[in-house]
């Protein structure tokens, strides 16, 4: 019996073992042999990273994966549900991916920085975010932030996070940046993305850096245009640049270009996220970054030079150094851009090195990061997940309120006798720990307008003020400055809360009570309402200086 088995197995000819993404071979050598395996239209795809309409991934982005062998998927703000639902759509997604020849998995990302930016929310922890951490100055804070924020994300199975943003507050006027930088001073920058960094990293999530070359030096917001920026090579190299080469003395493993235009470096008017001179010249040969480069998403208009189409955008991307390209939406636009990179590698051999390399790297950031014991599992378990995380709630509480600064402090603490005060706030959450501390305490809400003030608005929150023995006005934006400015005759009995960024306190000197609490977390008015009271003394700093912008004039 055992000889026929013999002879069975010498005359049937088994298939050779296939090449497979989980061999356990070196990264390097695995990627080139699976680039070199792969046709035209997969390495296209494995360059691609897209998103889709609805929480629950739809027939076309399922047939992207398993049909094509798409390298990544993205969860905004607009496609992401519940963290159960996240959880399910990377479960299906992934699973669908290992149906693949190949059986390359994706990666599934989203922006999950903290603060102002949390693209997946419900029950996902809000930290005050990164100026907050500026202002507290701890890296273990940033540290711990991301600890947390990368456990949840694991969770979910989301294996690569767009942060830390290491662009600097260095102009007053950036309403796209703001919050979202850890400082003005690159080196505090540097350090506290570098703890931002090895916080993900701890929980197996992919960090990115963002957005090359730096987009805090700006007015203008690349979702909408082109912003130019023309500091000059030596300016960034000891500005801008400085937490990028912290980050890749590291071994950060992935950069994000931003649609920024530096004409003054590059030569040229392109966005950054399509200028080689930037990214292959600067990033990749003077910096030394051999990470993988992801473009910020092609959709926004300040990547799409007027007259290109999305297949000119996305050549142009991966021609200028980057690897990876990110395209959120419409479903024609992702097709297209596919076609368009197929058709260009099948008639032209230079293109097709390009994109091998490219598809290299994405595949060697893969193998390192998406395998081993510390990897983001593939097989999760929606129902039960731990979200959020063990000891988020009182370690969020601790860090806002280091990070708690106290701007202004001639009238505080306040004492309840003096008086109920009138709580003035674009939002509700601000109202109920001031009342905690201050019985008889009212409040008036105004709209979130990020730039405008109404008059009506304006007339009626002076003739509320007038009447009331104190005053705590929560300001946020430019909008809120408008109010804000209407109340200089009752400064005597006023106190500010500011949220987000306190630079616009600048606009205002007259004000003898301020507290800037960064984040619009309930930690951070629980802890202005506590500041006020005089139950803490806020430690934090200003995590830029006044005096180095100009006023707004608004």
């Amino acid at each position: 019996m055992r000889s026929t088995l013999l002879l069975l197995l010498v005359l049937v000819q088994l298939p050779a073992h296939a090449l497979d993404f989980w061999d356990a071979k070196e990264p390097g050598p695995l990627a080139e042999e699976l680039v070199d395996a792969m046709t035209v239209p997969e390495l296209a795809s494995q360059v691609l990273m897209l998103a889709f309409p609805d929480p629950i991934p739809d027939a076309g982005i399922l047939n992207w994966v398993e049909a094509r062998s798409l390298g990544g998927v993205k969860y905004f703000g607009w496609n992401a549900g519940t963290p159960a639902q996240v959880a399910q759509a990377s479960a299906d997604l992934q699973a669908a991916s290992q149906r693949t020849r190949f059986r390359i998995p994706l990666l599934v990302a989203t922006d999950q920085e903290g603060g102002w930016v949390r693209h997946i929310k419900g029950t996902t922890t809000t930290t005050p975010g990164n100026l907050s951490l500026g202002a507290s100055g701890l890296p273990y804070d940033a540290w711990k932030t991301a600890q947390i924020l990368g456990a949840e994300l694991r969770e979910m199975g989301v294996n690569m996070n767009f942060a830390p943003s290491v662009d600097l507050y260095t102009n007053a006027a950036n309403t796209v940046i703001g919050p979202r930088s850890f400082s003005q001073d690159p080196l505090e920058a540097g350090v506290l993305g570098m703890a931002y960094f090895r916080g993900l990293e701890s929980q197996g999530v992919i960090a990115t850096a963002k957005h090359f070359p730096g987009h805090g030096n700006t007015a203008e917001d690349s979702h909408g245009l082109l912003p130019v920026i023309h500091d000059t090579r030596a300016t960034i190299e000891g500005r801008e640049l400085v937490p990028y080469k912290m980050l890749i003395a590291e071994g950060l493993g992935a950069v994000m270009t931003g649609h920024i235009a530096y004409p003054e470096v590059s030569g040229n008017g392109l966005p950054a996220s399509l200028s080689p001179e930037l990214i292959t010249g600067l990033l990749r040969q003077d910096l030394g970054f051999q990470g993988m480069v992801i473009t910020d998403d092609l959709f926004m208009e300040g990547a799409r030079p007027s007259g290109w189409t999305i297949a000119t955008v996305t050549q142009k991307a991966l021609e200028a150094g980057n690897d990876m390209l990110l395209l959120s939406k419409p479903a024609a636009s992702q097709l297209e851009a596919w076609n368009g990179l197929v058709g260009r590698a099948q008639k032209d051999p230079e293109f097709l090195e390009r994109l091998k390399a490219a598809a290299k790297h994405v595949l060697v950031l893969k193998l390192r990061e998406l395998r081993g014991p510390r990897a983001v599992p593939l097989v999760l378990h929606p129902k039960k997940l731990a979200i959020p995380a063990s000891a988020a709630e009182p370690f969020v509480l601790q860090t806002t309120a280091r990070g708690a600064t106290l701007v202004a402090a001639q009238t505080l603490p306040w004492k309840p006798a003096a008086g109920a005060p009138l709580v003035i706030t674009p939002y509700a959450g601000a109202f109920q720990p001031v009342l905690a501390r201050f019985p008889g305490a009212t409040v008036m809400e105004y709209g979130y307008d990020y730039f405008g003030s109404d008059p009506e608005v304006r007339a009626a929150i002076v003739a509320r003020a007038a009447a009331a023995k104190r005053l705590v006005f929560v300001l946020a934006t430019p909008g809120g400055l408008g109010y804000l400015r209407a109340l200089e005759p009752y400064r005597d009995k006023l106190a500010v809360v500011s949220v987000l960024s306190p630079v616009y306190l600048k606009e205002v000197p007259w004000v003898r009570a301020a507290i800037a609490v960064y984040g619009t977390n309930a930690e951070a008015f629980d802890v202005a309402a506590a500041a006020l009271a005089g139950e803490i003394v806020p430690p934090g700093r200003l995590p830029f200086r006044f005096g180095d912008f100009p006023s707004q004039g608004r």
